[in-house]
């Protein structure tokens, strides 16, 4: 392109998950390059709107108040028409969705490039009736934008498998994370309780289907007929009645806490002698970079997405089927054992933000 790039982010929400952290860091370090960047939100707080307060002054934001994704169509469509953004880069199905037919509608012109965050199938599968049509309605609208990045090769295997992409228009590009800031955050002690039990096993993510904390509280109900040990699971969302529920039917509620959200998790990361991820699939699994980057051993599922291309297969930490608790608790009881355990934090500098700025820009500006 020979003028001005002038980009645009959009995504439903800055709740408080991977995917949007990862959107508003791009954000902030695209606009340092002097590069006017937009971050478009259908609504900016929803029910966990965490990130506001982390995006730069450099960025605009634009917060569509919408009640709900959908209804943020007419909007997007005035945003479109009115500041005429050179690229919009959309994040998280429903979003792209959205981007795609605004677009068509609104600003033909403009570079629209798409990103995928999750494997199609097993979301689908997993899902209500929309998420089960979702396949359907990728494949009619996915072919249509300029490009797409799948933040890993399972997600774009998916994406060619399910949307008719076509290869060329598909890039794989890892999540980056903030080496420097997370290695900086996670320093800070003021952050944590004053009394963090050992040894402590953690878990980080939204409480839903996809991260399977079933499994996980199963595992760990068989870990503490080993041994002692105490779990931390951070995130919200709308299982946590089911899963406090598991809990106590276990009996292990002395052993486990849910703090919900927390807008340090690296500090907790650091103390950790464990994370464990217990997912039934990911797209690429950005908790287990921060991890790897605090210092903390990794035990993982082999579920469908990134957290075995990180891993390398197991170099870089234990991996387990998917649902299989057994094999959960073992790969925990032998983690926490494990007296030479791989130098995680050297795999993590390998997923810095730099060289994914470099790479988004190339996708952007359609080199």
């Amino acid at each position: 392109m020979n003028d001005p790039v002038r980009l645009s982010i959009f995504l439903p929400s800055l709740y408080g998950g991977g995917a949007e952290r990862v959107m508003v860091m791009l954000a902030n370090a695209i606009a340092e390059k002097e590069i006017m960047v937009d971050l478009v939100v259908a609504r900016a707080y929803g029910q966990y709107g965490k990130y506001v307060s982390d995006v730069s002054t450099n960025v605009r934001f634009i917060d569509l108040k919408a009640r709900r994704l959908i209804t943020a169509f007419p909007a997007l469509i005035r945003y479109m028409r009115k500041e005429k953004p050179t690229t919009m880069l959309s994040a998280i199905n429903m979003a792209n969705l959205l981007a795609i037919v605004a677009r068509k509608i609104a600003n033909p012109q403009m570079r629209l490039v798409i990103s995928e965050r999750n494997t199609i199938a097993q979301a689908a599968r997993a899902g209500s009736l929309r998420d089960r049509l979702l396949p359907l309605l990728m494949r009619l609208t996915y072919p249509k934008a300029d490009a797409i990045i799948a933040i890993s090769h399972g997600v774009a295997q998916d994406v060619l498998k399910y949307t008719g992409m076509k290869d060329e228009k598909t890039y794989v590009i890892h999540n980056p994370i903030d080496l420097e800031a997370v290695t900086s955050l996670a320093l800070r002690d003021q952050d944590l309780p004053s009394d963090l039990p050992s040894p402590l096993i953690i878990a980080v993510g939204r409480l839903e289907t996809q991260k399977d904390y079933p499994t996980l509280i199963e595992a760990f109900r068989q870990l503490t007929q080993k041994r002692v040990a105490h779990l931390t699971i951070l995130g919200e969302g709308g299982l946590r009645e089911e899963i406090q529920a598991l809990i106590d039917k276990a009996e292990i509620a002395d052993y486990v806490t849910m703090p919900g959200f927390v807008a340090n998790p690296f500090a907790w990361m650091r103390k950790a002698n464990l994370f464990v991820l217990s997912s039934a699939w990911e797209g690429f699994g950005n908790v287990l970079v921060e991890a790897m980057a605090c210092g903390t051993s990794i035990v993982s599922t082999h579920c469908p997405g990134g957290p075995t291309e990180i891993l390398e297969g197991g170099k870089w930490g234990r991996l387990v089927p998917v649902g299989d608790p057994e094999a959960l608790a073992k790969a925990m009881d032998d983690a926490l054992k494990d007296a030479n355990p791989p130098d995680v934090e050297l795999r993590a500098r390998q997923f810095g933000l730099d060289e994914a700025v470099r790479k988004y820009l190339n996708v952007i500006v359609g080199n």
